[in-house]
């Protein structure tokens, strides 16, 4: 399963980068490249990886660069200026033009494996995971602010992961995670409370509630004008439905994901302005009960996930939003309990490639 899956949190507010994926540790945080991501990957006023630490990315600009995804609470302006006549010394600026205050992101990317939080869901196949989410800005002053965000992530298998049948595409639709919450900044701080509800329309699993609670620092001023960033984040989940990640017969569990996303920006490309490269690296712990094995022993340790993002932005008439290219592999070291839900294994190799579009 993953949480949510665009949304990402950005303290900095002229920069796409700075994102915290606050996806179920899949995609984009869990482990995920969500990030879409960093970079997932993640409204742009919180501008993430997907699931778990899954290729969800998290972390470039944010987070996926993808977390991220960024996100900055909106409120850019444009500046122009206009010639005054040669008889006059000085040019007359014009008012900045206010951004909206709805903002709209899709984005959809392919995965070579879909996990979440070190859980292993699906690892052969075709898998495609769109998603959409709706932002609105509630409040903003010098050093705080506010929004909502309210989004649908799915996750789409051509072999109708645990499904009963394979004839119909509600059985290939294996996960449709709805989500709502706020989020915005406090000082270089920037935070977001998010409800998460994972379901299953192929009826693999009884439906997942949760509520996540993430926390990202903007360090960027520390590094001076080099563009270069940590971004340090901290993501805590808390099962409050009757179902639970790992087992009907488990007990409610409490997550942990502490995080860093190291990213900078490569100017002067040939061919596209700029790369936005991170390496999101986030460790998955149970603080109780979250990664429980066989016997109901809960084991502390879930995974540690560390992955390489790019994001590119493509060149497109603003009158059809801001597209973004990204791309990333992640690498995975399993628990325990995390590696009995993959054969055994205790490492995977996760590769995404997706599209994000920001209006």
């Amino acid at each position: 399963m993953q949480a949510v899956p665009i949304m990402s949190l950005s303290v900095n507010r002229t920069s796409n980068r700075s994102t915290l994926s606050v996806v179920r540790a899949g995609c984009a945080g869990c482990g995920c490249l969500l990030v879409n991501a960093p970079g997932i990957a993640q409204p742009e006023f919180l501008t993430p990886t997907s699931p778990d630490g899954g290729v969800q990315t998290a972390g470039a600009d944010s987070a996926d660069p993808t977390e991220d995804f960024g996100d900055t609470l909106r409120g850019r302006k444009q500046n122009r200026t206009v010639e005054a006549p040669e008889s006059a010394a000085v040019e007359e600026a014009v008012a900045p033009e206010e951004a909206g205050r709805l903002h709209f992101k899709i984005s959809v990317d392919y995965v070579t494996a879909y996990f979440s939080r070190g859980f292993r869901y699906e690892d052969r196949g075709f898998i495609i995971q769109p998603a959409g989410e709706l932002g609105f800005d509630l409040y903003e002053n010098e050093g705080f602010s506010i929004g909502g965000f309210v989004g649908i992530w799915n996750s789409f298998h051509d072999r109708a992961t645990d499904a009963e049948e394979n004839d119909d595409i509600t059985d290939k639709w294996y996960e449709a995670d709805l989500y709502a919450g706020l989020g915005g900044s406090l000082g270089r701080v920037g935070y977001s409370v998010t409800y998460l509800s994972y379901t299953s329309p192929s009826d693999a699993w009884e439906t997942i509630d949760e509520v996540v609670f993430d926390l990202e620092y903007d360090d960027s001023s520390w590094w001076g004008d080099s563009g270069f960033s940590l971004t340090p984040s901290l993501s805590f989940a808390w099962e409050v439905g009757s179902n639970y990640t790992d087992g009907a017969d488990t007990e409610r569990g409490l997550y942990l994901q502490p995080g860093v996303t190291p990213a900078f920006s490569v100017e002067n490309v040939p061919v596209v302005e700029h790369v936005e490269l991170s390496f999101p690296m986030t460790v998955g712990l149970s603080l109780d009960e979250y990664y429980e094995d066989d016997s109901g022993e809960d084991e502390v340790f879930g995974f540690f996930s560390v992955s390489a993002e790019a994001s590119i932005p493509l060149r497109v008439p603003s009158a059809y939003g801001r597209w973004m290219l990204s791309g990333g592999v992640q690498f995975l070291i399993l628990g325990d309990t995390t590696s009995s839900f993959n054969d055994g294994e205790e490492t995977a190799v996760i590769g995404k490639v997706g599209v994000t579009i920001e209006f």
